[in-house]
């Protein structure tokens, strides 16, 4: 019935329910009508599970790529948008490699991204994206300078700067957003619903 599909990854440190609850919340809050779909992966849901998270989120790699490939055979007029959170963004630009790589651009072609808090590091993005190139409408990455939860990343990474924690005008990241062509949304001024300031994308 041509009504837009939004795909939601979750992130680190989400059981099911949670994750179930937050694309509702997105399905609710959109200002078009949407067909809510969760792509949960086997999180720990527990602070403590970070590196199994790592694992278990490379894991689900392959899985998003086949559910991408389906929904890409969907009416041309059903618009496809997919929404990563956190370490869930690592995951949907890696599926987007996959799916570049396996020569499926007319999967690629149809889909419109956005990263929330992307748990990804700035030079891996680099990397991926080059493989990727640009994507029409363009990648949309919503950053915080003072998000708790990536900063504890970029600790446990040996201080490697996260994706989702960079300054928007950093002569470094504007020109990674040029070369790119991604935009980078700084919303480090919204209302945060936790301590962590890392959810601040359903305010």
């Amino acid at each position: 019935d041509g009504r837009t599909i939004l795909v939601f990854v979750h992130g680190y440190n989400y059981n099911y329910q949670e994750a179930v609850l937050r694309a509702a919340q997105l399905s609710a809050d959109s200002a078009v009508d949407v067909v809510p779909i969760l792509f949960s992966w086997p999180s720990q849901a527990s602070v403590g599970g970070y590196v199994a998270d790592r694992d278990a989120v490379t894991y689900a790699r392959d899985d998003l790529v086949r559910l991408l490939t389906m929904l890409g055979k969907t009416p041309s007029d059903r618009r496809l948008v997919i929404v990563g959170h956190s370490m869930g963004s690592w995951l949907v630009v890696e599926a987007l490699r996959q799916l570049r790589l396996q020569g499926r651009n007319d999967v690629i072609q149809r889909l419109q991204v956005g990263l929330n808090a992307p748990d990804i590091d700035v030079d891996v993005f680099r990397a991926q994206m080059s493989v990727i190139g640009p994507l029409s409408p363009p990648l949309i990455v919503l950053v915080s300078k003072n998000d708790r939860a990536l900063a504890l990343s970029q600790r446990l990474a040996e201080g490697r700067p996260r994706l989702g924690a960079v300054a928007v005008d950093d002569p470094a990241i504007q020109n990674l957003a040029r070369k790119t062509s991604v935009r980078i949304l700084d919303i480090t001024a919204v209302p945060a619903g936790d301590r962590f300031n890392h959810d601040r994308f359903t305010m």
